[in-house]
């Protein structure tokens, strides 16, 4: 019973995935928005 849930969970969350470059371009963008505070404080912050 709990691996046909399993296999039913499996099979329906499938097409809810986005592509690889959805994926990755939301990984771009989080990189990107993370150097760019890093690039900010290390521009205000006088070290």
């Amino acid at each position: 019973m709990f691996a046909r849930l399993r296999v039913q969970a499996q099979r329906k969350s499938a097409p809810l995935r986005p592509p690889a470059w959805v994926r990755w371009m939301g990984w771009g963008i989080i990189g990107a928005l993370f150097l760019g505070v890093v690039a900010a404080a290390r521009i205000v912050h006088p070290w």
